[in-house]
């Protein structure tokens, strides 16, 4: 009989738990839009990897005019489902009342493109591009499933902060060619030189930090379009081989026009572009590149596009006779926020004619991927010498590279404003002299705060 009564009373208190755990989970994915926000936001920290909880959420807090704390919930809900319309929609609706009105325009724009959308949805998608304009500051609505609404101001102003940390091996530290000998080319001899080991590659741990300040700031009038303000400051430090330590900073300016596709908005827009980075490393290599551009950008086929010019003033301190001015032209190609192109081509002049190689040419392609969870970058580039590099290296031979990069990363969303992400990454360069040669691999983890 005692066993009997233990028997059930431990199958009454799972069944107790199953049944809480089950009205958890249920609150997690059927949220009723008829719960006041207050219960709703009971469940907030069980709910963090629910993206159907987080997108209602951020609906009620669009619907209170909370604009702020609704863009926390839904970017985590569109890294958990970046393919949700209703997600997107009401993003823009946040991003519009946050003040961010152009990326807002741009989101209803790719939404409007999707041939897929139900009737309902893609009339709640018109209604609120009809109703975000830059002179309104009407509130939103939230009157309906989805709110069509939002207001904006005349003069916009959005910024955002984050900071990484990242923790990988690489096979490859220093970028050394692999190389235990050198061919010297006389003029009636070859002769093979031995290298001692800081010519081979040189595996290790590393650490690296990132910091970073995004701002944009919107003009009173969609043909102005907006300026965009960016920073990142970059450490590399590593225990195994310390004299891969450097540090990096980069600033970009940019002036966009006003995102493409766009009803109103059909002819050509120009944009403009300045840059500046500087690099340091711990064994003595240091450059500065200056740099502008500018072009038009292009509506077409939904996408954007755009073509112009660029300049480079690239200084090399530690080295000044590498130093040269860089010009060439562009081309990037941008769709629905997951794929990304860049096609350029240009030449590099030398600001001292003794450097080796002269002038180069160089071109280069690369590919962005991005869709919420899974991010691939990749890099092709090739570059060739005008002339010969040096008599000693296979008798002043024209220098020719080849170079391929490639990362495929991961990354899961944990609270609110924090993402943690895996990667794994490869580069290498292949050249007709073998002292520009080399390989490198390696594996990371890396977690991330935005706020």
């Amino acid at each position: 009989m005692r066993l009997i009564f233990i028997r059930k009373f431990f199958i009454a208190q799972a069944s107790a738990l199953l049944l809480i755990a089950a009205n958890a989970y249920s609150a997690c994915l059927l949220p009723d839009f008829g719960v006041p926000l207050e219960e709703q936001l009971v469940h907030l920290s069980s709910c963090q990897n629910h993206p159907v909880y987080l997108a209602q959420i951020g609906h009620l807090l669009n619907g209170l005019g909370r604009y702020a704390e609704s863009l926390e919930h839904l970017e985590r809900a569109l890294m958990l489902d970046s393919e949700s319309a209703e997600i997107q929609l009401d993003y823009a609706i946040a991003l519009a009342g946050n003040g961010d009105w152009l990326s807002a325009t741009e989101l209803l724009d790719a939404l409007s493109t999707q041939t897929s959308l139900p009737p309902a949805l893609r009339h709640a998608v018109m209604q609120a591009k009809n109703r975000i304009v830059p002179a309104t500051t009407m509130p939103i609505a939230a009157n309906s499933a989805y709110s069509s609404a939002a207001p904006v101001a005349s003069v916009a102003s959005a910024l955002r902060l984050s900071a990484q940390i990242r923790v990988g091996n690489d096979s490859n530290l220093l970028g050394s060619p692999r190389l235990d000998q050198l061919e010297i080319s006389l003029p009636n001899e070859i002769i093979t030189l031995p290298l001692d080991g800081s010519m081979q590659p040189r595996t290790g741990v590393y650490t690296r930090t990132d910091a970073r300040m995004e701002w944009s700031l919107g003009l009173d009038s969609i043909e102005q379009g907006t300026w965009e303000l960016s920073a990142n400051l970059s450490q590399r430090r590593s225990g195994d081989v310390p004299e891969a330590d450097s540090h990096q900073e980069d600033f970009n300016l940019e002036y966009n026009p006003y995102p493409h596709p766009h009803p109103h908005l059909t002819t050509w827009q120009p944009y403009a572009v300045i840059t500046r980075s500087n690099f340091e490393a711990v064994r003595g290599t240091r450059f500065t590149n200056w740099g502008t551009g500018g072009g038009v950008q292009i509506p077409l086929f939904g996408c954007s596009t755009r073509v112009g010019g660029e300049w480079q003033d690239r200084q090399v301190m530690s080295n000044p006779l590498l130093s040269g001015v860089y010009t060439g032209l562009s081309t990037l190609w941008r769709c629905h926020k997951h794929w990304q192109w860049a096609l350029k081509m240009g030449e590099d002049r030398p600001q001292h004619s003794e450097r080796p190689g002269g002038r180069q040419h160089t071109a280069s392609v690369r590919s962005l991927f991005f869709n919420g969870t899974w991010l691939w970058d990749s890099e092709f580039s090739h570059t060739h010498d005008s002339i010969g590099y040096s008599p000693l290296l296979n008798y002043d031979a024209v220098r020719s590279t080849h170079r391929f990069s490639t990362r495929l990363e991961y990354q899961m969303p944990l609270e609110q404003q924090w993402v943690a992400a895996w990667g794994l990454e490869w580069s290498g360069q292949d050249s007709n002299l073998a002292l520009f040669q080399m390989r490198s691999w390696g594996s990371y983890a890396s977690i991330r705060w935005i706020w």
